[in-house]
């Protein structure tokens, strides 16, 4: 997103959205909308408050909306390898993912601040390219202490990259999800009717199959949270 505005006879860029700008806009928008406008533009153009003071209302909320529209996209195109801060990264494969890895992110998805560690968990989903093999990447492998230290980098990340990953990462977890409870209920029903076939001449097993409905209700429901 390039938007640029002229006031007087100096003119200003919005630059394109960064994790940290994302971070200042949540926390802005507290603000009553005429003040929180003028702030967000103003950080993200780096054009002092008085002068935009001095524009009119069809002149400003025009601008603002367009901001705003950014930040309403629910997905983007993802991006698998990506170059921060002079260090090429790749996409880790989620078929892959390691138990460090899984325990990491469900300890962001936890966090009270979980909207505020975007860049720990991109710094998860991203990490270095240490070489490739033809046309695939080979990437570090996974350690959390570097992690959390390279997580600064992805405050610089843009919002496009940051959107394309972790709806890449919500869309793999709910197909996994529903996959595996598919895979458990069939399992389930598959045990019940032995179960009932057996209770038919061993009445003293229809404890038992009533007991396994209620574990595979809490199953589901276990892998589905």
């Amino acid at each position: 997103m390039i938007t640029r505005f002229t006031i007087g006879l100096k003119r200003y860029e919005v630059r394109d959205i960064k994790v940290r700008d994302l971070y200042y806009i949540m926390d802005t928008e507290k603000y009553e909308p005429k003040t929180a406008a003028v702030k967000i533009i103003e950080h993200l153009s780096d054009c002092p408050e008085k002068e935009l003071m001095r524009l009119k209302p069809y002149q400003i909320n025009p601008l603002f909306e367009m901001i705003m529209n950014e930040l309403r996209k629910k997905e983007a195109p993802l991006k698998t390898e990506i170059v921060l801060n002079g260090e090429k990264y790749g996409l880790i494969k989620l078929d892959e993912i390691t138990i460090g890895e899984l325990a990491d992110i469900e300890l962001i998805k936890a966090d009270a601040e979980g909207d505020k560690k975007a860049h720990e968990l991109l710094s998860i989903l991203y990490r270095p390219i240490v070489g490739r093999y033809r046309k695939t990447y080979i990437l570090e492998n996974y350690d959390g202490s570097k992690s959390r230290i390279r997580a600064e980098d992805f405050l610089d990340l843009d919002l496009d990259t940051m959107i394309g990953a972790i709806f890449f990462l919500t869309t793999f977890t709910e197909i996994s999800t529903n996959h595996m409870k598919n895979h458990y209920i069939l399992e389930a029903e598959k045990i019940l009717r032995e179960t009932h076939q057996d209770s038919i001449s061993k009445p003293n097993k229809v404890s038992r199959s009533s007991g396994l409905k209620f574990f595979t209700r809490w199953l589901g429901a276990t892998h589905l949270n």
